[in-house]
């Protein structure tokens, strides 16, 4: 049980982190590399004016069982892209934007697990930035502003059991009554990102970027359930009200030198999650024997670190390497509500487990990424690949609050895990008097290892009459860009 519940924290922190951007920009935070992409004293210049379209599908991961398809997670993007700069005698200035309708879907419906999950989630953001320059400083600003909608319905088709009878009629046997089969999961968040840029000259030959950047986002998630336990006053529709918040900081420092194909940046970030569990009483709720609780704890969870990265540009082709760092912390205070009373000598008592705990750790990674570019004619290829490892050592220290006598082991184990992303992306341009389209291919494909020798463990070894087949991790994209 306390290994099950372990790793739903660690879902639970990592889902957050990946409800506040795109995939491949969190599987790089969590490997200490923060960016963003912004407008460049370059791009005032170089960039002409264009306005552009694209459509993306997301082929996130596929699962099949012998040839049947059980798990599907899938999405797309339609954006609309603006960009116009205008170079004046005394000032100069570019605008961007950026507007982005999406979608994700992920069922599991016929993987026949105990959680069988139907997630809908769409998101609409709208992505400005503007500069301005008077060719010896430069300075811009930004915003970016997303609305999500989730919908996650769950069916448990199983409940946990023990071998212990005492762990059952005190603990498990309560789980169904109280929470039911069907489950509701609704979510709403707003996300916010302000940024701000600089770059001037530190002498006659360096010059210096800045960007600070600071994302905040409430996500609001509510856990409906029909209760049916035998306390009357509990029976009928609950929820569970999760304000969640994520914020997440890092400030950027690049230099270069004029004329030099080198340049080298460093990075501080800063990411705190909190997910305050609220139970919602009845209106009805008068029991003054059975108390339930209001507030059923938090979970908080926090990411500290920082990156190094060389770049060195040649021609046409590029070479990025970088290291990162990172500092690692999770911790969980919860108890479950009321799940019912069991009478001794005529005296009600509320049954009511919880779990208390750390994760606390450190992660180091490393980063190689080549990109090179062809230009044939009119049409121009481009080739972005990269690998990136992460190595991950954590330390889990906790243990499950149980009462009715009911024994509890604690947990005190180390978790080390080998993470190796491969990354590769081409894109094909194709110019047309004024009309450029790219037709793009992203794949990521993860490799992770776990080396500790820890008895915990999160998932169970699939069974050898199954032939089991994994597809995802791909993006596909094609846009259209008017320049003049």
């Amino acid at each position: 049980m306390k290994n099950k519940f372990y790793f739903v924290i660690f879902f639970v922190l990592i889902h957050s982190y990946v409800i506040s951007q795109d995939i491949s920009r969190t599987i790089y935070s969590l490997l200490n590399f923060h960016s963003h992409e912004i407008i460049s004293p370059n791009d005032l210049y170089t960039q002409p004016s264009e306005i552009s379209s694209s459509f993306v599908y997301n082929d996130y991961y596929r699962k099949y069982i012998n040839g049947q398809q059980t798990i599907d997670w899938n999405g797309y993007n339609r954006e609309i892209s603006t960009w116009h700069s205008h170079i004046g005698k005394d000032l100069n200035y570019g605008f961007k934007t950026n507007i982005q309708f999406s979608e994700y879907d992920f069922q599991n419906v016929q993987d026949k697990k105990a959680l069988r999950i139907q997630n809908d989630k769409d998101f609409n953001s709208i992505n400005f930035q503007i500069a301005l320059s008077d060719e010896k400083s430069f300075l811009g600003v930004g915003m970016v502003y997303r609305k999500t909608k989730n919908s996650m319905p769950i069916l448990i088709t199983e409940f946990p059991g023990s071998v212990d009878d005492n762990m059952n009629e005190y603990f498990l046997d309560y789980l169904e009554p109280t929470f039911g089969k069907n489950v509701s999961i609704i979510g709403n968040s707003v996300l916010r990102n302000p940024l701000i840029f600089t770059s001037f000259p530190i002498n006659e030959k360096y010059y210096i970027t800045i960007l600070i950047s600071h994302l905040f986002q409430k996500y609001n998630i509510d856990i409906d359930y029909t209760n049916s336990s035998n306390i009357d006053e509990l029976k009928g529709n609950r929820s569970i009200e999760i304000p969640a918040e994520i914020k997440n900081s890092f400030i950027q420092t690049i230099l270069s030198k004029e004329s030099s194909l080198i340049q080298t940046s460093a990075t501080y970030f800063n990411t705190d999650i909190s997910l305050p569990f609220n139970n919602i009483l009845p209106a009805n709720y008068t029991n003054q024997v059975v108390t339930d609780y209001e507030k059923l704890g938090n979970i908080r969870g926090s990411h500290r670190g920082g990156s190094i990265e060389l770049n060195y540009s040649r021609k046409n082709y590029q070479l990025i390497l970088g290291l990162g760092f990172g500092k690692l912390s999770g911790s969980v205070e919860m108890v479950t509500p009321v799940l019912g009373e069991k009478y001794f000598l005529f005296i009600p008592l509320p049954i009511s487990h919880g779990v208390g705990g750390e994760i606390t750790g450190t992660n180091s990674s490393q980063k190689i990424s080549f990109n090179y570019n062809k230009l044939y004619k009119n049409i121009k290829f481009e080739l972005l690949s990269s690998y990136t490892h992460g190595y991950y050592d954590l330390l889990i220290d906790g243990d499950a609050q149980l009462f009715f006598n009911l024994i509890s082991t604690p947990v005190f184990y180390t978790l080390n895990y080998h993470a190796h992303f491969f990354d590769f992306k081409g894109n094909i341009k194709q110019q047309i008097g004024n009309i450029n389209i790219i037709y793009s291919l992203n794949q990521i494909i993860p490799i992770i290892r776990r080396t500790d020798s820890s008895p915990i463990r999160f998932k169970h070894e699939p069974r050898t009459e199954f032939t089991y087949k994994h597809r995802g991790g791909s993006s596909y994209s094609i846009n259209i860009q008017y320049n003049w």
